[in-house]
């Protein structure tokens, strides 16, 4: 509770007392600021992938005159570029209608930035975030991109945040484009699940009908520096559905994913998979429902079952930027016979006479 007050009372202090803007430059002399957003290039590793050049971000810049620097100057800082939607035109990433040049004094600017990951920045309630630069209650600068989300109005949305680019003079040439680096990284937890049986079983189906999460926080306030995500009080979902009505035939041999996306399905929608960065607690739970089919000549027995789990006892934890995977591995108990012959009682002997 104490770091969401704090995120709440830097979003107040956003509109009380933000910091003295600087006028961009706006001369066609001068460079022109470009966005190099992070593709999979040589110079990255293969864990990171391209930002579609359909969607948008959103960034924000200060300014810090010449010889000093973010680390050092922090509390300097003026506002330079303030909220800008960034977007793909012609080969580069800037604003679409507002050009933007780097400053002439020898001054340097530091980026923040943030995406929802797809074409445009609307958001559902309950959510929205700024670039905040405040003074925090231990005397030091805090905030960067802060703010609020809930997975229950943004249902699958990706909120990114960029790394801080700091004390950029130019376009730089760092991945595929030229421009600011902007390296955005996943701050909520994404959650697959994958199915498979123990062994073959003869005449056995097993259908997945549903996997669901019960009681886990949907909304958290957000804020970059220090990094932290706090989920919001007892914001809690009775239940946040992974998959329905899936009909999902579980095979042996190996794990299968099962999607989330539902293909097809009239009046069936598309499950959850990103939700909410959290610890877990002895209420929140992951709930399989699924059928076994038995074949008994011509007629087929169906058994309805559920197995409930505590989400602890997986995983004590989902963090910002994990995908965490849950392998549903199905059995049976077989049945043996335990045979024993009772022994033979013994009656009383009946008695006959031979005399002759």
């Amino acid at each position: 509770m104490k770091k969401e007050m704090f995120v709440l009372a830097v979003l107040a202090t956003l509109a009380a007392c933000s910091k003295t803007e600087v006028t961009p430059v706006a001369s066609n002399v001068n460079s022109e600021i470009t966005f190099n957003v992070a593709p999979r290039t040589k110079a990255l590793s293969q864990t990171q992938t391209d930002f579609d050049h359909n969607n948008v971000f959103v960034s924000y810049a200060y300014y810090l005159g010449p010889g000093k620097t973010w680390a050092a100057n922090n509390s300097e800082a003026q506002m330079y570029i303030d909220g800008s939607t960034i977007s793909y035109n012609g080969n580069l990433w800037k604003n679409e209608t507002t050009s933007y040049y780097w400053p002439k004094d020898g001054g340097s600017l530091t980026f923040f930035a943030y995406s929802y990951n797809k074409k445009d920045m609307t958001v559902g309630d309950n959510s929205g975030f700024a670039c905040v630069w405040a003074l925090g209650e231990d005397g030091q600068y805090q905030g960067g991109i802060t703010g609020h989300f809930d997975v229950a109005t943004n249902k699958n949305v990706d909120f990114l945040v960029a790394d801080i680019a700091a004390d950029k003079t130019e376009n730089e040439n760092n991945y595929a484009h030229t421009g600011v680096p902007t390296l955005f990284r996943h701050k909520l937890s994404m959650v697959n699940v994958a199915a498979n049986l123990a062994e073959d079983y003869a005449n056995k189906k097993f259908i997945l009908n549903s996997v669901k999460f019960t009681n886990l926080y949907h909304y958290a306030t957000y804020s970059q520096i220090p990094e932290m995500m706090a989920p919001g009080g007892n914001d809690f979902l009775p239940d946040q559905v992974y998959a329905e009505n899936v009909g999902f035939e579980v095979k042996s041999g190996k794990l299968i994913a099962v999607p989330a996306e539902i293909k097809g399905g009239a009046g069936v929608e598309d499950g959850q998979y990103i939700y909410i960065p959290q610890e877990f607690n002895d209420n929140s739970y992951i709930v399989i429902t699924y059928t076994v089919e038995t074949v008994v000549g011509n007629n087929v027995v169906k058994e309805e079952c559920t197995k409930t789990v505590k989400v602890k006892d997986v995983f004590p934890k989902w963090e910002m930027g994990h995908r965490y995977t849950f392998n549903l591995t199905f059995s049976l108990n077989e049945i043996h016979w335990d045979p024993a012959v009772e022994n033979w009682i013994d009656d009383e002997a009946g008695k006959i006479t031979i005399d002759r």
